[in-house]
């Protein structure tokens, strides 16, 4: 709460600064000649599919010629999404639909974002889906889609390596690490230079390898875990070790297209990423026959991908287009040429369950994906469960780290300071 308060006093005396901009931006909007065009701008982080939802935009605005779609995306590619969102309210160019992720990340918009219990599709939602954007009963947020990460990995190169099982446990990882170099080929691609690889993704599948990620979390914050001297935190740092051991070259500096290339092209055989990046891959090489496997961090096994929601669609409560936002919204989950777009287009795992999707439709990573979800083989994101700024901080030490810059101890006292600083 004091977080959210603090954040709402910044916000107004920004808005105070900014009024006179402000007021005129309002009252343009205020005065649209009834005949003009309702133009709904959407701010939206999916970068890698920021080509088609200019296309979705292009399709809504042929049915509905009254009505035009802008829609603006800063990728995760950028860790300036959160800043430039802030910008946008202070300087009150403001967003009829943004997009935020769960918990913390949602908690400042809370005020802003339109209550959506009242519609009658948010209750068609995949269980557990809107639980990062409900407060004391009400939703605010639209989950669009699923996804999932793990190793996303090549089966035709772990069968030329003589891999026939897919590995559940650091030993087993380590040896196919083995084989696969054996026959020259890297095993990892990393993409370490971006913050949200290694702040967020990294840092979850920690958190998720412990037997109960939630008082694991609540023990971190609180001091009563040393992440020194904890089992779970150390078997991370060595498979942190494997991966650089088994790496691409310059990891480091490598960003995410670079990594999904070196998958792509055959160069490396594992990448950690998710089903997001299948229709990048298959931009550059349609032919390749991939698989999504589990990241285990140790001998006790880890059989599991990690499944959430990457991020909400919120409705700005203060645009004056609100009630079209809301339409374009009900339109894109409700109507057949919306439904077939998020599935066909965007290739989505849809969070609705009235959107019915073949997964292998969806590429090999998806199909893949599916057998894990039937099976229950899932493993939650837990990284909303701190701060915005644990992020940078998780990135920051972990590349001090893989640098040789500090010691396994330093890194991990040091990390567990900075986490608990930002509270």
């Amino acid at each position: 709460m004091i977080r959210k308060c603090m954040w709402l006093v910044l916000l107004l005396t920004i808005f105070s600064a900014c009024s006179n901009r402000g007021d005129q931006v309002l009252s343009i909007q205020e005065e649209k000649p009834q005949d003009e065009k309702v133009t709904i701008r959407i701010f939206d982080r999916k970068i890698e599919v920021a080509d088609r939802l200019q296309e979705l935009a292009a399709l809504y605005e042929s049915l509905h010629p009254d009505v035009k779609i802008e829609f603006e995306s800063l990728g995760a590619i950028s860790s300036s999404y959160d800043v430039e969102l802030n910008s946008k309210f202070g300087l009150g160019t403001f967003p009829d639909i943004f997009t935020t992720e769960a918990y913390l990340s949602f908690e400042p918009w809370e005020d802003i974002a339109l209550p959506l219990n009242d519609f009658t599709w948010i209750k068609d939602t995949v269980e557990g889906s809107t639980d990062g954007v409900t407060v004391n009963g009400t939703i605010y947020g639209i989950p669009i889609t699923l996804e999932a990460y793990g190793y996303i990995y090549n089966k035709d190169l772990f069968a030329k390596a003589g891999i026939t099982t897919i590995p559940t446990t650091i030993s087993e990882l380590r040896e196919a690490a083995r084989k696969l170099q054996a026959i020259g080929v890297t095993p990892f691609s990393n993409g370490y230079a971006e913050w949200w690889i290694l702040g967020n993704h990294s840092f979850n599948i920690a958190l998720a390898s412990h037997e109960t990620p939630n008082e694991y979390i609540e023990g971190i914050l609180d001091g009563t875990i040393d992440l020194s001297n904890d089992e779970t935190m150390n078997a991370w740092v060595e498979w942190l070790d494997l991966t650089i051991q088994y790496g691409n070259r310059n990891p480091l500096s490598t960003d995410y297209q670079t990594q999904v290339e070196k998958l792509a092209n055959g160069e490396a055989a594992m990448m950690q990423q998710g089903n997001w990046t299948q229709f990048m891959i298959n931009e550059r090489n349609p032919e390749i026959n991939l698989g999504i496997m589990p990241i285990p961090i140790s001998d006790k096994g880890h059989d599991y991908v990690m499944v959430g929601v990457p991020n909400y669609w919120i409705v700005n409560n203060q645009s004056p287009v609100k009630e079209e936002a809301i339409e374009f919204i009900e339109w894109l989950i409700t109507s057949e040429e919306g439904k077939s777009f998020i599935v066909n287009d965007l290739e989505y795992i849809p969070s609705f369950t009235t959107i019915d999707y073949d997964a292998k439709k969806l590429g090999d990573i998806t199909a893949s994906l599916q057998t894990y979800i039937d099976q229950g083989k899932t493993a939650g994101w837990y990284w909303s469960s701190f701060p915005s700024e644990n992020a940078n901080l998780v990135f920051e030490n972990i590349q001090r780290y893989l640098r040789g810059q500090t010691t396994r101890e330093q890194f991990l006292t040091n990390l567990q300071q900075d986490i608990q600083s930002i509270q």
